[in-house]
């Protein structure tokens, strides 16, 4: 009788474990969808100073010509 109730308690547990760990990982992919941005799609990167410079001098009035 003791070890069938045992058996029967830890089943229930890894169930009941599992069950939670799934409610989690549902939760965190609904609240990874509620919270996305756009930086999650953009790239940062420093630009050179003198790659500034020249597109100042070769592309600036072509661009600011466009709008």
């Amino acid at each position: 009788m003791i070890a069938s109730v045992t058996v029967f308690l830890a089943l229930f547990i890894i169930s009941y474990l599992d069950y939670i760990k799934k409610m989690q990982e549902s939760a965190y992919v609904e609240w990874d969808v509620k919270t996305i941005t756009a930086a999650d799609y953009t790239i940062e990167f420093d630009l050179d100073p003198a790659f500034f410079e020249k597109w100042l001098d070769q592309e600036a009035e072509t661009y600011l010509e466009e709008e």
